[in-house]
């Protein structure tokens, strides 16, 4: 196990699960062996055979709080929220008492839209431990999904001082910057975060989304070629370059790039739709247009913009009773003050 470990330290991965495994032919089922195997698999992004491998550890020791955590930690890098919080709540629990486990599960309840306890989880990992940065990143990501730039800049700012060299921190600083209309000390941020490392694909995604604020619109398609360079299939980028489109006219092209994006996200955003129905309808294809707000609508039922877009493209078809409905519905959301959303910006990262 010691070369195991050393290959790992070294950056070797490929070479560590060599060793692990003839050392697992010897000892099968080595808790230490199959820890550091898990270990070598999640570097390489092996993560179905990383959680096999927390699995059989957790199977032989159920009791030991250890065990259940790093399946958690494994799960969440997975993305399956809802399984890294189980295996998390359970090493609670069990006892575990390390900071890291109520960060990670704050960051997954986050990820599960439950806000609420995502935030208790992240007060309670700040008490034990005031200088997790995990806990400032998460914290930054919660306010900022709550409308509180402020707050969530407080954090990316102890976020950024604890360390200095992550390209995140700048970059989720920089967003931020840029969502309290701080453009210039959100592009230092975001060329910051660039200059930590040049293959950034989200640095570049975000960079153009300030930059399109600002109708530096060349720069913006630059870094957005950029990043579907550096990640191909990389939805959001695909979702803000058709924005761009979307402002420069060409209209084909960010209906494109909107299909490519609702290919990509799992599940799509429902906004993608609605760009897509704009882009539609400029270029006169209605039905297609109709088609795409009902999508929309089926997940955002009280937005009046997606009832008067398809309104118009019922209307234009000669569909009028289909109109009329629309606008009916229309005043009704009017009457209860619901206030219209426009098309987004790509959404999301």
């Amino acid at each position: 196990r010691g070369r195991a470990q050393a290959r790992l330290n070294l950056g070797d991965p490929r070479g560590a699960l060599e060793d692990l495994a003839a050392g697992l032919k010897a000892a099968p089922g080595s808790a230490e062996l199959l820890s550091a195997r898990a270990g070598a698999y999640l570097s390489l992004g092996r993560i179905a055979e990383a959680i096999k491998d927390h699995d059989a550890l957790v199977r032989a020791a159920p009791g030991d709080p250890g065990r259940w955590l790093r399946r958690g930690m494994a799960q969440a890098v997975f993305g399956d929220g809802e399984a890294a919080v189980r295996d998390l709540t359970r090493a609670l629990e069990l006892g575990a008492g390390e900071p890291m486990a109520y960060a990670a599960r704050g960051a997954m309840l986050l990820f599960l839209g439950k806000l609420a306890e995502a935030g208790k989880d992240l007060d309670k990992a700040v008490s034990l431990d005031p200088e997790l940065p995990e806990v400032y990143l998460t914290r930054g990501m919660l306010y900022s999904r709550q409308g509180r730039f402020e707050e969530a800049l407080r954090a990316y700012d102890i976020l950024v001082e604890l360390e200095p060299w992550r390209p995140q921190s700048y970059l989720e600083r920089g967003i931020c910057l840029g969502a309290l209309y701080r453009f210039d000390r959100a592009l230092e941020d975001l060329n910051k975060a660039l200059e930590l490392n040049g293959d950034y694909a989200e640095g570049y995604c975000a960079r153009a989304s300030l930059l399109r604020t600002r109708l530096r619109n060349d720069e913006a398609l630059a870094d957005l070629e950029k990043a579907l360079e550096l990640k191909p299939d990389y939805g959001r980028a695909y979702a803000v370059r058709a924005s761009l489109f979307l402002d420069l006219g060409r209209n084909e092209e960010a209906a494109a790039d909107l299909g490519k994006a609702i290919e990509l996200e799992r599940p799509p955003r429902p906004e993608r739709y609605f760009d897509r129905a704009m882009a539609w309808g400029r270029m006169g294809k209605f039905r297609q247009a109709i088609e795409d707000l009902d999508r929309y609508i089926a997940k955002v039922p009280d937005n009046p913009a997606a009832y008067e877009a398809r309104g118009y493209s019922h209307e234009r078809l000669g569909n009028h009773g289909k109109a009329s409905a629309d606008r009916e519905k229309i005043k009704e959301l009017t009457r209860k003050n619901v206030r219209p959303g426009m098309a987004g910006d790509g959404g999301g990262k």
